[in-house]
């Protein structure tokens, strides 16, 4: 790969596509051995720097245990409200989100459904 490149990783169920991509955006840390990126180490770089990096486009959706808001400032840490926004909007679920008794704070289990707590079951 030359600097600069992009590169997509594709392949079969199983050929280690998302266990790559866990790799090398430090989702979880290698046992042994090291990656590179033009000779640095990523083990020595910051997660946030490092993530700025790559792009991923994932089969299905991570959502985290946290608020709406949460889960869309994850990939853009200290984003103001109107930069929240606008990723909503720009994903088309703005709308949908203002419809929830607590919009964007409105609390999301890990599977994406609305907690039970959010849902007034407790």
């Amino acid at each position: 790969m030359e600097p600069g490149q992009t590169v997509a990783i594709v392949g079969h169920t199983g050929a280690g596509k998302t266990t790559l991509v866990s790799l090398l955006m430090r989702f979880h840390e290698l046992g042994s051995g090291r990656i590179t990126i033009d000779g640095v180490d990523i083990a020595g770089m910051g997660r946030d720097a490092l993530r700025r990096n790559f792009g991923v486009v994932l089969q299905d959706p991570w959502i985290f245990t946290g608020t709406i808001r949460e889960n869309i400032e994850y990939g853009f840490p200290g984003a103001s409200e109107a930069e929240i926004v606008a990723a909503a909007e720009a994903s088309h679920v703005d709308h949908f989100v203002r419809s929830l008794p607590n919009g964007y704070s409105t609390m999301l289990s890990n599977g994406g459904e609305p907690s039970a707590r959010a849902r007034g079951n407790c």
